[in-house]
Formats: C-alpha cells, sequence, structure tokens
C-alpha cells in the first residue's frame, strides 16, 4: 500500500537497488548493508502502521518509580505503540510517511527504531526477531527490485485498516507489474527452483 501511495519512495528504493545490486540477479541479505534507503523504508513503514498499535500487556513484576509515578508490583500496563511510533521527532511530520526520517545524520533527529518496540520489550522479546526482519528484508528488497507498484488509472486510495488487536490494511486495488524481460525471467528462474 505504501509503495502505490507514495511513487516517489518507490522511485528512490529503486534506484539504489539497480546501483547497488544490479539488474542482472535478485537481491541477497548480503547486499543490505548497501542497502539504508530500504532499510529505512521498512522502519517508516512499520511506523507508519503499527500492526499492534497497542503492544502486548504487561505485568510490573516489582514496584517502580517512573518520571515520579509510583507503578506498584502487579501492575497491568499496555504500551501504547502508536503514541511511540507518532510521537515527533526531528522536523518530519509524524504523519507523513517519510523513510529519510530514518537516515538523519542527527541521533536527535530520528525517532526511536520500530523493531525496538514491533517485536515486544525486554524478557518477553520475540525470539524470532532477528529471522523475521531479515525474512523482511529479502521479501521487500526482491519486490521492490523485481516490480514496479502503483495505483490503477483513476484510482484513488485512502488507506484503510483493520481495527482490533493486529491491525493492517483492508483490501485495496492496485497495479503490479514486473520492471523489465530481464527481471520477468529472473523471477520465473526463482518459481522453477521452488518446490512446495
Amino acid at each position: 500500500m505504501a509503495m502505490a501511495l507514495h511513487p516517489e519512495t518507490l522511485q528512490k528504493a529503486q534506484a539504489e537497488l539497480d546501483r547497488v545490486v544490479g539488474t542482472e540477479r535478485m537481491p541477497t541479505i548480503d547486499d543490505r548493508a548497501g542497502l539504508p534507503y530500504i532499510d529505512a523504508l521498512i522502519k517508516e513503514t512499520m511506523r507508519w502502521h503499527p500492526a499492534v498499535p497497542l503492544g502486548f500487556a504487561r505485568t510490573i513484576a516489582r514496584d517502580d518509580v517512573y518520571e515520579g509515578f509510583n507503578i506498584p508490583k502487579g501492575t497491568i500496563l499496555v504500551p501504547n505503540v502508536w503514541a511511540i511510533a507518532f510521537a515527533p521527532h526531528g522536523p518530519y511530520d509524524p504523519y507523513t510517511f517519510a523513510p529519510e526520517r530514518f537516515l538523519a545524520a542527527d541521533s536527535e533527529d530520528m525517532p526511536p527504531d520500530p523493531a525496538v518496540w514491533a517485536f515486544g520489550f525486554a524478557r518477553r522479546i520475540c525470539p524470532g526477531r532477528y529471522l523475521a526482519e531479515n525474512s523482511v528484508f529479502i521479501l521487500i528488497a526482491t519486490i521492490l527490485a523485481m516490480f514496479d507498484i502503483s495505483l490503477p488509472d483513476g484510482v484513488e486510495l485512502t488507506p484503510k485498516f483493520t481495527k482490533g488487536l493486529v491491525s493492517y490494511p483492508e483490501p485495496f486495488k492496485c497495479k503490479i507489474t514486473v520492471r523489465s524481460d530481464t527481471k520477468l525471467s529472473q523471477v520465473r528462474a526463482r518459481v522453477d527452483q521452488c518446490t512446495v
């Protein structure tokens, strides 16, 4: 959805992929260090619409004090991930989709990395976090390297998301086309390698 809504972001991502990976192969995890815009785009997508906007409830293990507030042992806290994601940081409007916010030279202008809160907190952090991050990187980098994503002619899209503990985009129309005959051959070759 984000790429259909923001074609300029898609173009920047594809330019970085073409420059670093080239056009004769698909991206691999070894390319990640050379693709900071792709990493920033993934972080911005996670920030722009958190999949779990309220996080998961936690019970406080011992009495604590936070910014002058007493929090007794046994208190149930629900982290407001949405508020963390949309807190203003630096020159960027939190309601604007802007991967560049994660490329800021000044760390004070950069929001917190969404992976810090997207995969849980402290002892309850997802044990599969790094597998998930690398899998998402390969998936997104490959899709953006191989395909153009746009809105169909005459279609306007207003983002709508489901409501609930887990939130995701409601169905929407978009146009996905292979970027070139070379890319089509690469996709077909990869499909032929897959077995179920």
